[in-house]
């Protein structure tokens, strides 16, 4: 199985174990795939956009969908994963201070969050691009994080439960799918309404 991990902030190795014994990978940040011109046709089995969307504004968004379809093959797989944006806001309407809850709405200085994906739209942004959606979830991952605890003065680990989306995409037929403005906009976030 050929795949190819897309990520935002740094190469995620982690994710390889999802993936069966013998599997290539290989892991590329989503702004350098954003501006390759060509990227192949059909030659992977699975795209894994691991927090990588959301590194992504709204526009390159809507660019990036249509070369990971010609990307894969017929009956690859796009696996793609963004925070939890209605958990975001759940969370900031309960008034949950979570330093973690910031990092979700906002990443990290050197990768910032540039959009941010409820599951209805995740998922439509699958569908409008030729994908059949297999799954479209939500689910907790963990994350640990380390601080320096006030009163001993040592260091602490912390995890946390957080909520991402989850959409699966399977690509059904080979027809190569290219943004279409619609009724001649030149606003290419147009092609997902």
């Amino acid at each position: 199985m050929n795949v190819l991990v897309l990520f935002g902030e740094a190469k995620q190795p982690e994710s390889e174990e999802w993936f069966p014994e013998g599997s290539t990978f290989e892991h590329q940040d989503i702004k350098e795939f954003v501006d390759n011109e060509h990227v192949g046709d059909g030659v992977v089995d699975v795209v894994l956009a691991l927090h990588s969307l959301n590194k992504l504004v709204p526009e390159k968004v809507v660019e990036v969908i249509p070369k990971i379809y010609n990307l894969l093959r017929v009956g690859g797989e796009f696996w793609a994963y963004t925070p939890s944006f209605e958990w975001i806001a759940k969370q900031a309407f309960i008034n949950d201070p979570s330093p973690l809850l910031h990092y979700q709405v906002f990443g990290i200085p050197k990768s910032p969050n540039k959009s941010l994906y409820n599951l209805a739209w995740l998922r439509e942004l699958i569908v409008s691009n030729g994908f059949v959606p297999r799954v479209a979830t939500q689910d907790r991952y963990a994350v640990k994080s380390t601080y320096l605890d006030k009163k001993s003065g040592k260091e602490k680990e912390s995890t946390v439960q957080l909520v991402q989306n989850a959409v699966i995409g399977w690509k059904t037929e080979e027809k190569p799918i290219t943004i279409k403005d619609k009724e001649g906009s030149d606003d290419p976030a147009s092609a997902i309404d």
